[in-house]
């Protein structure tokens, strides 16, 4: 859980958020999966294939051309002689069993069946500067910015309070992690460098990431904030 209101539930549920568009890397294809039952979409160059985890599925080709209705994308067409239907929204949407957030919601509907589940790709809710507002619930010392960037590369940068901090970090399908951190070594006065040994002491034990209700990033190590930040 994220342990602060207004989402209590998060990480429980399958909530949307309206979320701004965030710069995204640009892989070809759009992927969407959804939970009880299991299913899974993907839009590539030329053909969307769905896929059920009871066995159904449907390639369509080419991509029907996408229609905008209510800022959402959809893409309508016939499957084995039944209406089928994928819609898209820009809104932030948490899986339900893993609870990794995702850029956007998707919603099937082929025949009589709705499928609801998540879409895009959750290093794209990351990519860019995050400016540190607190760590482990404390506000950072009056004046300081220190900041993380997140890569396409798998790469973080940024500033750690005094010096500058480098490493790696690794998404999974269910948890992110940081590795090979690293600082230089200026000196600074005491507040600051303590806070840089808590910056990079929070990241280390981070598993997991969410998006608040005021769109900051919330590093969690299990289901407790390490870090909050909002974008730059």
């Amino acid at each position: 859980m994220l342990g602060r209101l207004p989402l209590p539930s998060l990480f429980g549920l399958a909530v949307t958020l309206a979320f701004p568009a965030m710069a995204t890397a640009d892989t070809g294809t759009f992927k969407a999966r959804g939970n009880e039952p299991g299913w899974h979409v993907e839009i590539g160059q030329r053909d969307l294939v769905f896929g059920t985890q009871d066995g159904g599925s449907v390639k369509i080709s080419p991509v029907p051309e996408a229609r905008t209705q209510d800022g959402s994308r959809i893409y309508d067409a016939t499957a084995d002689g039944r209406p089928f239907s994928l819609t898209i929204r820009d809104e932030l949407c948490v899986d339900t069993m893993s609870g990794m957030p995702h850029p956007s919601t998707a919603v099937v509907r082929w025949g009589d069946q709705t499928y609801t589940g998540c879409g895009g790709e959750p290093r794209d809710l990351l990519l860019g500067e995050w400016q540190v507002e607190s760590i482990e619930g404390s506000a950072v010392v009056p004046g300081s910015q220190p900041f993380l960037a997140f890569g396409t590369d798998g790469r973080l940068a940024g500033n750690a309070s005094c010096n500058r901090i480098i490493g790696n970090y690794a998404l999974t399908g269910e948890t992110l992690t940081f590795s090979a951190l690293a600082t230089t070594r200026m000196a600074c006065e005491p507040a600051l460098m303590t806070q840089e040994q808590d910056v990079v002491r929070a990241l280390g034990s981070v598993t997991g990431f969410g998006i608040d209700g005021q769109n900051n990033l919330v590093l969690l190590g299990g289901d407790t904030p390490r870090i909050v930040a909002k974008r730059r």
